[in-house]
């Protein structure tokens, strides 16, 4: 099973105790999952990228300080400001390259 970084996430928006009934678990489920002694399943994955507000697969790498700067916006801000980060990237290789 892939590591997963659900704790380092959920620390980003909230604790435990919250996040655990919005994945219908137990506290104690939920930090045996995070403590890597049981596994996690797409469901829970998916549920806790919902409760979350990031996606299944950001729960699959490690957040980054761009994370952290993100982590209370809405998903769909989130990806607004992605992609004029990506447009910023692609100009600024555009201006390199000339």
């Amino acid at each position: 099973m892939a590591r997963h970084f659900i704790r380092e996430w959920r620390e980003l928006r909230m604790t435990q105790v919250q996040l655990a009934p919005l994945m219908r678990m137990t506290n104690a489920n939920l930090c045996q999952i995070e403590l890597g002694n049981i596994g996690y399943n797409q469901r829970s994955l998916e549920a806790a990228a919902k409760a979350l507000k990031c996606y299944p697969g950001d729960l699959l790498r490690e957040p980054d300080v761009f994370d952290v700067y993100l982590a209370h916006l809405p998903m769909e801000r989130r990806s607004q400001i992605m992609s004029a980060v990506r447009a910023l990237v692609e100009m600024s290789s555009d201006i390199k390259a000339n």
